[in-house]
């Protein structure tokens, strides 16, 4: 949690496949024990993701969470989202749950890994959320819709995922 860039900062790829052949082998392989770098095992984590045939955001909820983010009203926004959310499959909801809360926790820790919740956006939102630009130009003016969608997320867990109000 407290490694400086989290996520950000990319880990070496035949570190992260050591443990895969180890976890391979022994599902219940005890991690500290091979001295992996931190990033090496984030990297695989977003690998992991980035590699699934579909997002944990599917394409068709794309065009209705984009709506959802563009209301101005932030308490109907955030409302509008967590309605979306709760359309997801309920294995991409647990799973989306999970990883949330889990950059949450990397948020509050971020006077440490310099990864408050828009850096954690901007690093995050491709692998949630597939969107397809048609070009350069489009990509930059719209990657900043689902970056604030990811934002929200990791701002509004409670909210979100745990039956809390929001902040």
């Amino acid at each position: 949690m407290k490694t400086e860039g989290l996520y950000r900062i990319p880990g070496n790829k035949a570190q992260g496949e050591l443990f895969v052949n180890k976890f391979a082998v022994d599902p219940n392989v005890d991690i500290s024990t091979l001295e992996i770098p931190v990033n090496a095992i984030a990297t695989l984590l977003k690998s992991f993701f980035s590699d699934l045939s579909e997002a944990l955001i599917p394409e068709k909820l794309c065009d209705e969470l984009m709506e959802a983010a563009e209301m101005t009203d932030k308490s109907s926004r955030l409302l509008m989202l967590r309605g979306v959310i709760k359309k997801l499959p309920l294995q991409n909801f647990e799973v989306l749950k999970y990883i949330i809360s889990h950059l949450f926790k990397v948020s509050q820790n971020h006077e440490f890994n310099s990864m408050n919740s828009r850096n954690l956006a901007k690093c995050w939102w491709p692998t949630l959320i597939r969107l397809q630009f048609k070009s350069y130009e489009k990509l930059i003016q719209g990657s900043q819709v689902p970056e604030d969608i990811v934002q929200n997320l990791i701002e509004q867990c409670a909210f979100f995922f745990h039956g809390g109000n929001e902040v």
